[in-house]
C-alpha cells in the first residue's frame, strides 16, 4: 500500500493495458480492472476533498488510438477533472471549470491530446490535456420560465476521426463539426436523452 497524500490507495506494477477498465464510485475510489487476466489491478482515491467519481476514460482511448494509454481522466462530484499518469498513478493536473455540480460526462479525444467534459452547470468545456488547461468553454442555453435553471449535458463522444463531437442534453441532440463551429444536427426529441 501506497498512502502518499492519499492520492493512490494500492496499485499494481502491472501495466493495464490493453484490456483495461476503470470504475469510480460515491465511496471516491477509482478501481483498475484488467479484462484479460479478470482481476482488479488496483485502487485509487480521489485527491482530497475533490468528491467522488462521477465518469473516467484512458487517454489516449484504446479503442480508437494505435498507441497505449497513458493517463486517465476522471471527472468529479466536486466539478473538477484530474488527470493522472498510468505510470504510476500520480497526479498530473487538477483541472477546474465546471461549478460544484459536478462533472457529467467527458470524452477524450482520439489522439489522447484534448478532452471534451460536460456538467450539471451547463457548460461544455474543451480541455489541452499537453498543457493542463481549459481551452474553450460552451455555456448551454438556460431553461425555465425564468430561464435560471441550467441545462445538464449527459453525454458527450467524439467521432474516430476526432473531426466532429455530439452532446446531448433535455430533449436536445447536437453534432457539431470541430473546425468550422457548424451544426451538423440539432434536434430536439419528444423525450429525454440519456446517452449518445
Amino acid at each position: 500500500k501506497n498512502n502518499e497524500d492519499d492520492k493512490v490507495v494500492e496499485h499494481s506494477d502491472e501495466t493495464p493495458e490493453p484490456g483495461s477498465l476503470l470504475s469510480g464510485g460515491f465511496d471516491e475510489t477509482i478501481n483498475v480492472f484488467n479484462l484479460q487476466k479478470h482481476n482488479q489491478t488496483g485502487e485509487l482515491k480521489t485527491p482530497n476533498d475533490l468528491g467522488s467519481p462521477l465518469c473516467c476514460s484512458f487517454a489516449p482511448p484504446s479503442s480508437s488510438s494505435t498507441s497505449p494509454s497513458t493517463h486517465a481522466l476522471v471527472g468529479l462530484t466536486s466539478g473538477k477533472v484530474v488527470l493522472y499518469k498510468k505510470r504510476d498513478w500520480s497526479v498530473q493536473h487538477v483541472l477546474s471549470g465546471h461549478d460544484d455540480g459536478g462533472v457529467q460526462c467527458l470524452a477524450v479525444h482520439p489522439t489522447g491530446r484534448m478532452a471534451l467534459t460536460g456538467g450539471r452547470d451547463g457548460k461544455i468545456i474543451l480541455w489541452d490535456l499537453m498543457k493542463g488547461r481549459l481551452a474553450f468553454v460552451h455555456k448551454l442555453p438556460s431553461r425555465g420560465k425564468g430561464k435560471g435553471r441550467k441545462e445538464t449535458v449527459n453525454h458527450i463522444i467524439w467521432s474516430d476521426d476526432g473531426n466532429r463531437y455530439a452532446f446531448c442534453y433535455g430533449t436536445k441532440i447536437t453534432a457539431r463539426d470541430v473546425t468550422s463551429g457548424e451544426d451538423l444536427l440539432d434536434v430536439d426529441l419528444p423525450g429525454r436523452v440519456n446517452q449518445l
